[in-house]
């Protein structure tokens, strides 16, 4: 098979390696898509991530999906030709945060191209355990199911924030990941979700998904529209990374409110106006990947959710570098990268 492997920081190289066999209570799944996530990006750019650099050469890609191949001995309940998404992640499942439901936390999980882990999606097959595997129906594709991984962000970070319907919510950051936490506050009944970024293209998506309002953080200072507009919002959404947005996001926030971190700033620190937050009560809280959230992703598909409206970009395997590089250097032109390793393309475009 046919495996995309990063050599050194921007350097992708192709080399052929034998086809893996499941093991008992695996899956061999054929990849049709592999999205391009942030930490792709980030990897791809500087061979490093989250303070971890790559010293050898790797795989990259997580967020994944494709068709079952072969189910190993004690993977019952799948079949070849079933469509499945994967939830690229494998916890010990013996420790206490596993055991008790919050396997994203366990201090042993092995996450897919996360250094120094293990190696990634962008191949034409992987192994993984069933148990973190989930059958697609087949209303939903496959391109939709590697788009499950960063909507389970949205949908994690949004339970974790604790906001409830009818409720008023600011997102910073309209990329992928915080366009997912658009869509999850919209489903469960945050109507009035207001949306700051600095590119046009991406808030002009985020008013096509049914935001209450955006903001051009160049142009307006969005903490002081916020107070002024509304009194500040309930909860506050940081999915933009930035030690700047971090700071902000405390003064977007309503007394009593709650600001929830995501994005991971290059710098890994960030200073906050703590007398603000004291002040104000404003409650801090955090969402690390996702737990038990595939089930629920793929119901809200079910019913409609309007995921691929995120994609702006396909590009076939062969071009998986011109994907990489598209994503890194054109932020104000695309949402999200896809790309396509071995689904048939004749249903969906391509760059």
């Amino acid at each position: 098979m046919k495996v995309a492997e990063m050599t050194e920081k921007q350097t992708i190289r192709f080399r052929e390696t034998e086809i893996p066999a499941p093991g008992r209570g695996e899956l061999l799944i054929k990849i049709d898509y592999v999205g391009v996530c942030g930490s792709d990006v980030h990897l791809y750019q500087t061979a490093s991530c989250g303070g971890k650099a790559v010293t050898a050469p790797c795989v990259l890609g997580h967020e994944a999906a494709g068709v079952v191949v072969k189910a190993g001995v004690g993977a019952g309940g799948f079949s070849p030709g079933d469509q499945v998404a994967i939830e690229p992640q494998k916890p010990c499942m013996e420790c206490a945060f596993c055991k008790s439901g919050r396997y994203n936390l366990c201090p042993q999980v092995k996450f897919y191209a996360s250094p120094p882990t293990m190696e990634g999606c962008f191949a034409e097959y992987v192994v993984h355990p069933a148990g973190f595997c989930y059958r697609l129906p087949a209303s939903v594709s496959t391109l939709e199911g590697a788009l499950i991984e960063p909507l389970s962000v949205g949908l994690h970070a949004v339970g974790q924030s604790g906001v409830q319907a009818g409720q008023t919510a600011a997102v910073i950051g309209a990329g992928c990941i915080g366009l997912t936490v658009v869509l999850a506050l919209l489903a469960r009944g945050v109507k009035k979700v207001f949306v700051i970024d600095v590119m046009e293209n991406r808030l002009a998506l985020a008013q096509t998904l049914g935001c209450y309002r955006t903001i051009n953080s160049a142009e307006t200072d969005a903490a002081e529209y916020l107070q002024q507009a509304v009194g500040g919002v309930d909860a506050v959404f940081e999915a933009a990374g930035r030690p700047q947005t971090i700071q902000q996001a405390g003064l977007m926030a309503k007394r009593g409110g709650t600001v929830t971190l995501i994005g991971y700033p290059v710098e890994r620190q960030a200073s906050l106006y703590v007398n603000h937050l004291i002040n104000n009560e404003i409650t801090i809280k955090t969402a690390f990947r996702y737990r038990n959230t595939y089930p629920l992703a793929i119901e809200m598909l079910e019913n409609g959710l309007p995921l691929k409206k995120l994609v702006s970009d396909i590009y076939p395997f062969d071009k998986v570098e011109d994907g990489l590089r598209r994503a890194m250097n054109c932020k104000n032109e695309v949402t999200k990268c896809v790309i396509r390793i071995g689904a048939d393309p004749s249903g969906e475009g391509e760059a």
